[in-house]
This record gives C-alpha cells, sequence and structure tokens, in this order.
C-alpha cells in the first residue's frame, strides 16, 4: 500500500510576486514622504550647526576678550568659518582657527544672507571681545542668515539682534522651529 507524500511548505513563485509587487507600490507611494523627511533634516542639522556656531563664536569673543569673526560664502555651495584673526576663507582648509563648516555635509541646501557687511566675496559678522555685540550693515537692525532646500523650498532663518542674541525660525515649512 502507497502512503501519501508529504505537504510541501514554503511560497509559490506567484505568491512571491504579488508580495513584491505589493511592496513595491507601498515603496512608490512613501518614496515623497522619504525624499521630504531627509531634505528637511538636512536642512535642519546645517541650521542648527550654524546656530550652535553663532552662539560659540558670541559666547568665545566675550571669554577671550577679542573679537570673532563669522565669515559667510553665499550660494549652494556655502561654507562658514569662524576666526580670531582678520579673517579667513572657509574654502581653504584650516584657514579659520575656530573652525569651519562646508555644504559637503548638507547636500541639496543653500545659504543666503541679509544685512550682514561684505568682505570681499564673502559676508561676515563680528563679534566685539567686551559684550559679544555683532557689527551688521549701517542702519541695520538685524543680521539674516537663511538656508533653504533645493529640493522643495524649505527655509529656515537665523536672526541677529543687535545684542548678538539669535533664534531660528522656519515660517511654518519646517517643523519644530516656529516664529
Amino acid at each position: 500500500m502507497l502512503t501519501a507524500s508529504k505537504k510541501q511548505k514554503g511560497f509559490t513563485i506567484i505568491e512571491f510576486i504579488i508580495v513584491m509587487v505589493i511592496l513595491g507600490i507601498i515603496v512608490l507611494l512613501l518614496l515623497p514622504s522619504i525624499t521630504t523627511y531627509f531634505s528637511q533634516n538636512r536642512l535642519k542639522s546645517a541650521a542648527e550647526n550654524l546656530y550652535d556656531d553663532i552662539l560659540f563664536g558670541r559666547t568665545s569673543a566675550i571669554q577671550q576678550s577679542t573679537n570673532v569673526t563669522l565669515m559667510l560664502r553665499s550660494g549652494s555651495s556655502w561654507c562658514y568659518g569662524m576666526t580670531t584673526n582678520a579673517s579667513c576663507t572657509c574654502t581653504t582648509t584650516n584657514s579659520c582657527n575656530l573652525g569651519q563648516i562646508t555644504s559637503a555635509g548638507f547636500p541639496q541646501t543653500s545659504l543666503s544672507t541679509t544685512n550682514l557687511p561684505a568682505n570681499g566675496g564673502d559676508t561676515s559678522v563680528t563679534f566685539d571681545s567686551v559684550r559679544g555685540a555683532p557689527t551688521f550693515s549701517s542702519n541695520t537692525t538685524n543680521g539674516i542668515i537663511t538656508l533653504s532646500s533645493t529640493i522643495n523650498n524649505q527655509i529656515i532663518t537665523i536672526t541677529i539682534n543687535q545684542l548678538g542674541t539669535s533664534t531660528v525660525c522656519s515660517g511654518g515649512t519646517v517643523g519644530g522651529y516656529g516664529c
């Protein structure tokens, strides 16, 4: 007498293909959200680094009793650096004695400035050694640094007031930063 063969376990090729198609559709539906998420996080990270460095520059000026200058280069290949020297070039390695950051770590972001004095092809803000007060263009009350995403037009602004304190604002386009 013959016995029944054992039942095989596992997926058929058709079941596997159906699962892969469903996963593909889910990935395609989530792709815009994932792109926005990463873009926002790059922008937030760039803004938080710059904000922290502005606070560091102002504090260093007061602690070291020497002027500290923040040099900024605008555009999509932006950079910034801080120095206690007369000036620095953020595109030259180790030119800024208090550190420098380039856009290479924050792809698809751009930087622009408003009301900051021109210093060659760059703009700058110098925190004085007594109170950490910044210097701006004439008759200006605030210096504004704008970071934006080149993918989805999200914007974060950092405003430095006459006392040297700074605020971060997104105007509602990037979560976590109110105005």
